[in-house]
This record gives structure tokens, C-alpha cells and sequence, in this order.
């Protein structure tokens, strides 16, 4: 993903989902990637976050993914931080193709 493509993409993120609430972590069952269920001002999103080499990416979907019936140990140090956490900022590091997703406590 081009520098370009990700400043609109994270600009969106972090209007949608500054002060969300994390519910539940899940690892996809086909495509093994990492999803977020937020839930703000009584909305749900669904972030998709994939580091597939060969397609990397970062964006909201519509459906909760079917889950893995053997997640991760990565996704289960995630469940185990992240749940009940709320996003304090979302940003584009050193203007360079990372994303950087901050959480707090609440």
C-alpha cells in the first residue's frame, strides 16, 4: 500500500473509531487474518487488520469473520490486553507504511 492510500484510509479509522471500545479479537478461520470488533456510541465496526506479504492491509468490514477454533498464542496475548480497551489515537509513524493504533484502559 502506497504512503498516499494510507493517510485517507487512517484519517477515516480514526474518526470512526477514536473512544471505541474493544469487544472481541478474532483470528479469521480462511483467510488467518487479525480482526477488532469496536463498539462506539452504540455502533459496531470491524477492523480487518492482514500483514500478508503478499497482500497487506487495513480496513473495516462489514460481517464478524467465522473464527478459528485454534487461534494464534499472538491473538491470544491480544484478547488478554486489548479487550475492554479504548482506542486513544490512530496514525500514520514517520510517514512511512506503518499504522500505529493506540489503546488505554477504561
Amino acid at each position: 500500500m502506497h504512503v498516499d492510500v494510507i493517510f485517507p484510509v487512517v484519517e477515516e479509522l480514526a474518526s470512526l473509531l477514536k473512544g471505541a471500545r474493544v469487544e472481541r479479537v478474532l483470528q479469521g478461520k480462511e483467510d488467518r487474518g487479525l480482526y477488532l470488533l469496536f463498539r462506539r456510541n452504540r455502533e459496531n465496526r470491524i477492523l480487518l487488520i492482514s500483514p500478508q506479504r503478499s497482500m497487506p492491509r487495513l480496513h473495516l468490514v462489514c460481517k464478524k469473520p467465522q473464527s478459528t477454533d485454534e487461534p494464534h498464542p499472538l491473538v491470544l496475548n491480544l484478547r488478554s490486553r486489548l479487550v475492554g480497551t479504548r482506542v486513544t489515537n490512530v496514525e500514520v509513524l514517520n510517514q512511512d507504511r506503518v499504522v500505529e493504533i493506540r489503546f488505554r484502559e477504561s
